[in-house]
């Protein structure tokens, strides 16, 4: 999805804009941009970040930390929201509280995804006047700030969860599976006690999250050297917490792009939606960065969906496809070279 052109408008409108940027952009749009001297923008995934930065933004990777000094000139925060409903509370909150009286806030949705929920929840946060206005299937809601410092969400108060393992962890709003044990995961932690680790030395945590397939994998083998990595800002916090050593590593990255070292085990739950759309090169692009970082003698372990067409799609990357698991929708493969 590239930007709504309800806010494109906005971005050349006089006066310093910041401009917050999630999955909902996609990457290869970036390079039809041209930077603007009154942009600043805010992501929170690394690979957006990356195209930006590449192309000569002034953009800054953080999960959506809208300190004052990011908003100090700017007149207006333009947004497309998001799929995760605390980012979004979180975003519209922390605009409304920082800009300046009579700054602007111009964000845009569909019905299904929440516009009008997000058009009230605005409205309780500012004295003036919420604007909603109706395009299509998108709406465009102005909301100005009043001046006033609002009481924002706890968005970054960190929560514990307790695993069905016995283990707690450390997570928090804006990463996926925050509150709950997913499911797949799950079955995959669960599929490890049939595995020999004995020898295993080395394990990529690919698309990590908070670190629940990292941590699960030390209970096994303990003596497992940790690389966690992710594009989502909130989960490499998060991980980094929960996976604090310094015998691990917790790296913000592309689907392991910078990463040159191979592994003897590499872990996957991989995602297929980007925003609030399926996207189905996903899982190639994770099934590459796996073979691209296997050791000779390795293997991965990938949980899916059971409609994911995981086994067609490894054939270019692995000569050796196993599946170990079916159950409960989800799907467990063990991929060699």
């Amino acid at each position: 999805m590239s930007l709504s052109p309800l806010l494109s408008e906005y971005l050349n409108k006089p006066g310093t804009c910041l401009w917050v940027v999630d999955d909902n952009f996609c990457r290869d749009q970036v390079a039809l941009l041209t930077p603007h001297t009154d942009w600043h923008l805010i992501t929170n995934r690394f690979d957006i970040y990356q195209g930006f930065s590449a192309q000569g933004f002034n953009i800054h990777f953080s999960d959506f930390d809208l300190h004052s000094h990011w908003l100090q000139g700017c007149t207006q925060v333009i947004y497309q929201v998001s799929k995760e409903r605390p980012v979004t509370n979180h975003i519209i909150g922390s605009a409304l509280s920082l800009l300046p009286k009579g700054g602007q806030l111009i964000f845009t949705g569909q019905k299904n995804q929440g516009i009008k929920t997000y058009a009230k929840y605005a409205q309780k946060l500012t004295t003036n006047k919420v604007i909603s206005e109706k395009h299509g299937n998108d709406y465009r809601v102005i909301a100005t700030a009043d001046g006033q410092t609002t009481n924002n969400n706890d968005y970054y108060q960190w929560q514990t969860l307790d695993l069905n393992s016995g283990l707690r962890v450390q997570t928090k709003p804006g990463l996926y599976g925050w509150n709950k044990e997913d499911k797949g995961s799950a079955i995959l932690v669960d599929t490890l006690k049939d595995i020999d680790l004995s020898i295993t030395e080395s394990c990529l945590d690919l698309g990590c999250g908070f670190g629940y397939l990292s941590l699960e994998v030390l209970t096994q083998a303990p003596q497992l050297a940790i690389t966690a990595t992710d594009n989502n800002a909130a989960a490499i916090q998060a991980c980094q917490k929960n996976l604090a050593s310094e015998k691990h590593r917790v790296i913000a990255d592309d689907c392991g792009e910078g990463i040159a070292e191979c592994f003897d085990l590499v872990l996957c739950n991989p995602p297929f939606h980007q925003g609030f759309n399926v996207e189905s090169s996903l899982l190639g692009k994770f099934l590459t960065s796996a073979k691209q970082h296997l050791n000779a003698q390795g293997f991965c372990l990938f949980v899916v969906n059971e409609f994911i067409p995981l086994a067609e799609k490894a054939k270019t990357h692995f000569s050796h496809i196993e599946l170990l698991r079916h159950e409960k929708g989800f799907k467990i493969f063990q991929l060699k070279p």
